[in-house]
């Protein structure tokens, strides 16, 4: 079976005794899915972006595995790099931008050259040879192997601050009483971005309980200017028609609605 973790959550597939194989692609993957299907099945972490025909890297999840989770080594014919600026490697553990050169890498996109361009470059390890700057980021782990950290547009500068939205989902993801959560930067009407943490939870009831629920759990594992301040409770994250959850689907929260009317101080103590 083949499919992104937000098909995998959601679908209870244990009587079906034939399944030996999960493969899980196209989202980060969250070691509690893993947990769910302990068995005989083998569950395997993929990575790679369609302008590489899907597959770039591949990993085998155990109860072992590395935290954050890792997408794997390259497959066959496959060569990764993680790059920082200036195109320099990367040591273990220094996060850059995951580069993919090999067969599998596509000419370019159709009819849109300066985009090619910008995203299909030299290999400047290999002679004649493509690479494709894929803007996820990642780092090598001791055995090898990638972490993903998420993409680089999803990194956010708030306050002064650069904060990276995926490790704000994962802490929440971890939480016992939260089956999913996705967290955006969302501008008010003063064009000031604030995190906002969309979750779907059965124990708790509404935003309110979420917001005084969660703040003190987070506030133990992250630092506070990475705390979301709003909090949407969801019955469930929306997917695009492939499945993968859709952000741009997710709904503004009224309070940034409730903003934008400016009500002048009508006393001294206002």
């Amino acid at each position: 079976l083949h499919g992104v973790p937000s098909f995998l959550r959601a679908v209870d597939l244990r009587s079906f005794h034939f399944l030996r194989r999960i493969v899980s692609a196209g989202e980060p993957f969250d070691i509690d899915i893993f947990q769910a299907w302990l068995g005989d099945v083998e569950i395997y972490n993929k990575y790679g972006p369609t302008e590489a025909t899907i597959s770039a890297t591949e990993y085998k999840v155990s109860d072992q595995s590395y935290h954050p989770l890792s997408i794997g080594k390259p497959i066959g014919r496959t060569q990764c790099y993680i790059l920082g600026e200036g195109n320099t490697l990367q040591p273990e553990g220094v996060i850059g931008e995951i580069c993919i050169s090999g067969m599998g890498l596509a000419r370019g996109y159709l009819n849109r050259s300066e985009l090619t361009e910008e995203r299909f470059v030299e290999n400047p390890f290999i002679n004649g040879a493509l690479m494709y700057k894929t803007g996820d980021l990642g780092s090598w782990l001791p055995d090898g192997s990638i972490a993903f950290h998420g993409r680089k547009d999803h990194q956010v500068k708030i306050r002064g601050y650069r904060i990276e939205l995926e490790e704000i989902e994962s802490v929440l993801n971890a939480l016992y009483n939260i089956e999913q959560a996705v967290v955006m930067a969302v501008s008010d009407h003063n064009d000031t971005k604030q995190l906002v943490a969309y979750v779907v939870s059965n124990e708790l009831v509404d935003s309110n309980s979420i917001k005084e629920g969660l703040m003190l759990l987070l506030e133990e594992k992250l630092p506070e200017y990475m705390v979301p301040s709003i909090y949407v409770k969801l019955d469930k994250l929306p997917l695009s028609p492939n499945g993968k959850i859709d952000r741009k689907a997710l709904p503004i929260p009224d309070i940034f609605y409730k903003q934008k009317d400016y009500v002048a101080p009508s006393s001294v103590l206002e």
